[in-house]
């Protein structure tokens, strides 16, 4: 099965103001957060993209191969 992205974005709009689930996914679904210093420096580029207001989270938590 071919994934089919573009179809489930059909008819989608973004809004300033409006509160998104996020998800992204390593290369392959590899574990690359299992290592402590990449799982730390995630949570550095998103603590500082949160202090530049380049980024507003509610929350976030990061997973051996992706991040929600």
């Amino acid at each position: 099965m071919r994934y089919q992205g573009r179809n489930l974005r059909k008819g989608r709009i973004s809004e300033p103001g409006r509160i998104y689930l996020l998800t992204t996914v390593t290369h392959e679904r590899s574990p690359l957060f299992n290592c402590w210093d990449s799982a730390c420096a995630v949570a550095r580029e998103i603590h500082a993209m949160e202090e530049s207001t380049a980024l507003r989270t509610l929350t976030w938590v990061l997973m051996p191969d992706h991040l929600h």
